[in-house]
Formats: structure tokens, C-alpha cells, sequence
């Protein structure tokens, strides 16, 4: 797995927040369709990256997902908003 997606699974799991596929796209300067394929294997720790039209990741079986994913309706949207808050992350 790139590095970089690594990390992003990292925050995300440590906050409880999903992102969009596309966010997680701006941010690796990728397509959101390639994303999928960059994640692997469907676990709990890469369900935090979800599609828009459902807010849940795509294709997941129950035991995939993360229990505490909808624990919030927040869900970030955009790279730039993943990038700030990646950078408040690290500080």
C-alpha cells in the first residue's frame, strides 16, 4: 500500500472520520475509481473512505466496516479539507 494512503488510513481511523473517495483522490493526485483498488483487501481500517451517493464504502460487508463508522454524519468532502486536517493531525 503507498505510503501516503497509509498514512490517510491512519488519521482517519484515529479521528473516526470517513472521506470521500474523491478527497482521498485529490490528495494522492489520483482517479477516485483507482482509490478502491489502492485499498486492497475490504477491512475496517480502509472503510473510512466512502462514496459519495451512499456515505458508506463501496461493496463492504458488515463485518468490514468499522463499528464505529457512522458515529458521526460528518465526512469530509474535499482534499483540501483532508489535507488541513492531516496537517493539524501531525502537529
Amino acid at each position: 500500500m503507498d505510503a501516503r494512503l497509509s498514512e490517510i488510513l491512519d488519521f482517519l481511523n484515529e479521528r473516526k472520520m470517513r472521506a470521500y473517495y474523491g478527497a482521498v483522490a485529490g490528495v494522492l493526485q489520483v482517479s477516485p475509481r483507482s482509490v478502491g483498488t489502492m485499498l486492497g483487501e475490504h477491512s475496517q481500517r480502509a472503510s473510512w473512505v466512502v462514496a459519495k451517493d451512499s456515505n458508506m464504502p463501496t461493496d463492504y460487508e458488515a463485518e468490514n466496516r468499522h463499528p464505529d463508522l457512522q458515529r458521526t454524519s460528518l465526512i469530509i468532502q474535499t482534499p483540501s479539507a483532508l489535507s488541513r486536517g492531516m496537517e493539524k493531525w501531525r502537529e
